[in-house]
């Protein structure tokens, strides 16, 4: 489950980059 997580946020950050995606989470 944990290793599910963390490629579904992989994904979230090649497809949004990391600045986007912060920005999501904040």
């Amino acid at each position: 489950m944990d290793l599910l997580g963390h490629h579904f946020v992989e994904q979230l950050i090649s497809r949004f980059g990391p600045g986007e995606l912060a920005t999501k989470i904040v």
